[in-house]
């Protein structure tokens, strides 16, 4: 991966023009513009981060993440999760076939021909209802939650609606979930190759992350056991079901084993089920053992990612204690999303989002499949995302800052590595690009890379 840049440090008297006024982040995004314009920040180059270069200008930090936000709204950067921010190369400067970066770093795919119907639903909703705009009760609307438990019942989750608590998204309703669970310091057992996002939520909240081996099927049981023995965790986190960041799925029978190694070691289980709706027909760990599971659910990622309403199930004696945790962080989410959410689903529209996706995902996983075919991938054909383990001589941020000099941007396996370094391998997404066409180009650009730097590296 690229070094730093490290430009020379501004003159005093021009950054103290901006440095303690309202608009500093603009001057400090002018700044940046102007080195990269001048070469000090070269194309590809990573900028320092957000820290180093509050303490290189004498500001806060909040101040720099507006400069980098505003300098990425330029066009002039891209932010990769774990890996940092990066110069976008410059139009027409010869970085191969694909003449903007396309972002694979984000498993997401819209539901662009799904977008009227949307934008139907929230305009009905607008008008009609003006208990919508005061504050719902901490848990949700009762006709809300009822939607949240319809919706669980589609992936074979039967849970009463007075145990669905509505959160803003299922991001939310995971830090809901560690906080009602956790005191700091404390230890959650982890697939070894986890979700970013809890990586950064351990760090927010306090909690440490412990790996656990996975397999082709994800989590191993026998692991979990010696883990959870040893460690006295009693909290697991884990995605049954496409799991992020390499889409295995588990079986039921691997599903069955870990809800008993979780009753013998006395484990609560996090399920966080936010593919689920892609994959059905398999027993949901909340069906297994649902005395002891919070199930986690999301609008965002099964329908649109601005639908941000999430599902919470969980025991009858954690709801309470989960409430007291959503009226701390947000006194519970918007009505007026939630009403769109419910309309969706009651009208069937949901349902058409879901099948869409899944066709559309295993076209897209096709492409992937021919183009990388012979290379060690790991995906699923309702998998928004690849894990693709590198070839020899290749490393993961080498191959990042390649491909980022390319014009597509992916994600190291250092950002989902519970315990570092991680394998050499990336993740890339296949939902971003607008369409197949689109995609295509951005992966033929991946495997050319891959093939014609391995053909010309000397043989020694």
């Amino acid at each position: 991966m690229p070094r730093p840049s490290t430009p020379e440090a501004e003159p005093a008297a021009r950054i103290a023009l901006w440095r303690h006024t309202p608009d500093a982040y603009q001057g400090i995004a002018d700044t940046i513009e102007r080195d990269i314009a001048s070469g000090r920040f070269v194309p590809g180059g990573r900028l320092p981060t957000h820290r180093a270069m509050a303490k290189r200008l004498g500001v806060a930090v909040a101040t720099v993440s507006r400069a980098y936000a505003e300098v990425r709204r330029r066009g002039l950067t891209d932010a990769r999760a774990g890996s940092g921010t990066f110069v976008r190369p410059a139009p027409g400067g010869g970085v191969g076939e694909v003449p903007e970066a396309f972002d694979l770093t984000v498993s997401s795919l819209d539901p662009l021909r799904h977008a009227t119907e949307i934008f139907q639903r929230m305009a009905w909703v607008a008008p009609r209802d003006q208990a919508l705009l005061g504050y719902p009760p901490t848990a949700g609307l009762p006709a809300h939650r009822e939607t949240g438990a319809q919706w669980l019942r589609g992936v074979g989750l039967d849970c009463p609606a007075d145990r669905v608590l509505l959160t803003v998204g299922a991001q939310h309703g995971l830090a809901v979930a560690f906080a009602a669970l956790l005191t700091p310091g404390e230890v959650v057992l982890a697939e070894s190759l986890t979700y970013h996002g809890v990586r950064a939520q351990a760090g927010v909240l306090g909690f440490r992350l412990q790996a656990v081996a996975m397999d082709h099927e994800g989590l191993d049981p026998d692991a979990l056991a010696a883990v959870a023995r040893a460690s006295g965790a009693r909290v697991v986190y884990c995605i049954p079901t496409l799991q992020n960041p390499t889409s295995a799925v588990m079986s039921a029978s691997r599903r069955e084993a870990l809800a008993v190694v979780a009753r013998a070691c006395d484990l609560t289980i996090v399920e966080d089920d936010v593919y689920g709706p892609l994959v059905p027909d398999l027993p949901r760990l909340a069906s297994l053992a649902p005395e002891r599971t919070i199930y986690v659910a999301s609008a965002a990622k099964s329908l649109a990612a601005a639908l941000r309403i999430g599902f919470l199930a969980a025991p009858a004696p954690l709801v309470a204690r989960l409430e007291q945790v959503l009226a701390a962080t947000t006194l519970g989410a918007s009505p007026l999303v939630a009403e769109t959410v419910h309309r969706l689903i009651a009208d069937g529209v949901a349902g058409r989002i879901v099948a869409w996706k899944r066709d559309e995902l295993a076209a897209r996983q096709d492409v992937v499949t021919r183009l990388f075919a012979g290379l060690e991938l790991r995906a699923h054909p309702a998998s928004q995302n690849v894990w693709l383990s590198l070839p020899e001589g290749w490393t993961a941020d080498r191959f990042v800052a390649r491909a980022q000099l390319e014009g597509v941007l992916v994600s190291p396996a250092s950002s989902f590595a519970v315990e570092a370094p991680g394998p050499e391998a990336v993740r890339f997404s296949v939902g971003p690009p607008e369409t197949r066409a689109h995609l295509e180009r951005a992966l033929t650009t991946l495997r050319s890379l891959l093939r014609n730097e391995r053909a010309t590296r000397p043989v020694i």
